[in-house]
């Protein structure tokens, strides 16, 4: 046999024989991807490039008969997120506290992380714009169950019947809208957002959110404090973070208007002690 074509019959086979972390290896513009852009199991590459875990191959959780195709493997043969994820005590209170929440005693024995957090998609606090930005990305996975619809009608018409659901508040929508549906979904003697109690258990006190200590900021504090301060500066963060309670009446000029008559009345200040101590000093030296 030719030496060129023992070569290339060589190289075959090692490509063959690759072990499994090497296809899919560069995450979203893998070799993966040309065939998951579109179809029933298509992942967006884009979406997938900002995510958490853009960084790992696709063979990194799709191990056993994902390197070839078509493929051997199924989704259940992936491995559970707390393989890699297990062994702090963060992660270890949410597996128990999922495992003791109402998606598991009351419906799906085998709910777990992924049924909320998309593996492909999942972005943590500290990278979401904004805490509105935050509080939607929280609600996405409830309102995903909750709340589907293949249409943005369907979603509508969904969302309504879902607000009908919490007729004990005023301006429902808002609150499905505007507040993390783990906020009055779980204990709120704790600060865990993944113990979910049946809704006969679910918050019902309005002084609970709407206090200077809000039970918003208590839960998502730990989070939205640290992004505050790299955001906004630490000095920016502590005069404005919470400085108005949770549903109070905000109007962006009001608050311009107070800060612009506030900085006058400094001004006038410093500049009638300034005037005091010039006309001081010349009469002094006079």
């Amino acid at each position: 046999m030719k030496p060129m074509i023992r070569i290339v019959l060589f190289l075959t086979g090692a490509l063959w024989l690759a072990p499994p972390g090497t296809a899919g290896a560069g995450g979203a513009e893998s070799d993966c991807m040309g065939c998951h852009k579109s179809g029933a199991r298509a992942i967006d590459p884009a979406r997938y490039a900002q995510s958490v875990h853009r960084e790992l191959p696709c063979t990194e959780c799709h191990m056993e008969g994902y390197d070839r195709f078509p493929h051997a493997g199924k989704g259940a043969g992936a491995p559970a997120c707390t393989d890699c994820h297990g062994g702090t005590a963060a992660f270890d209170d949410a597996a128990r506290d999922v495992k003791a929440s109402v998606h598991v005693e009351m419906g799906d024995p085998d709910f777990g992380c992924t049924n909320c957090h998309s593996p492909h998609y999942f972005l943590p606090a500290s990278r979401t714009p904004g805490r509105e930005g935050i509080f939607a990305a929280v609600n996405r996975a409830c309102i995903a169950c909750h709340a589907p619809g293949d249409t943005p009608e369907a979603g509508a018409a969904s969302m309504k019947e879902l607000s009908l659901m919490h007729g004990r508040f005023p301006h429902k929508m808002v609150h499905l809208q505007r507040v993390a549906c783990v906020a009055c979904h779980t204990p709120t003697d704790k600060d865990t957002v993944h113990l979910v109690l049946p809704k006969s258990k679910a918050l019902g006190d309005c002084i609970m959110c709407h206090s200077g200590s809000s039970l918003l900021t208590v839960k998502f504090d730990e989070y939205l404090a640290e992004k505050e301060r790299a955001e906004k500066g630490w000095l920016n963060a502590a005069l404005y973070n919470n400085a108005y309670l949770t549903g109070a009446t905000r109007h962006r000029w009001l608050d311009w208007g107070t800060f612009v008559l506030t900085v006058l009345a400094l001004a006038g200040i410093g500049i009638h002690a300034l005037g005091r101590w010039f006309f001081g000093y010349i009469r002094r030296t006079s």
